[in-house]
């Protein structure tokens, strides 16, 4: 479970590294005006998108995680499956 923890928490880190790095890079050869504000804009929503990835890469499985799919599939219930107890 640790090992799994700390995969997680390092690929977080290395998407969030990487998608910043592009805006870094971008705001530090020179935008201006308009365009530098859109940059900070996706600056700031570069944590955000790699939490959501790494969160739907460790649900949904992935070669970095390797699960089956079918797993984990949330019990949506009686009334999206109409059996009484939710589950097929």
């Amino acid at each position: 479970m640790a090992n799994e923890a700390k995969k997680k928490i390092l690929i977080y880190l290395l998407l969030a590294f990487a998608l910043s790095a592009v805006f870094y890079w971008l705001i530090l050869v020179g935008a201006k005006g308009k365009s530098g504000e859109l940059l900070i804009f996706g600056l700031m929503w570069c944590p955000g998108v790699a939490a959501l990835a790494t969160r739907l890469a460790a649900r949904h499985g992935s070669l970095l995680y390797r699960r089956r799919l079918c797993l984990l599939a949330p019990p949506w219930g009686a009334a999206a499956t109409g059996t009484p107890s939710g589950r097929r």
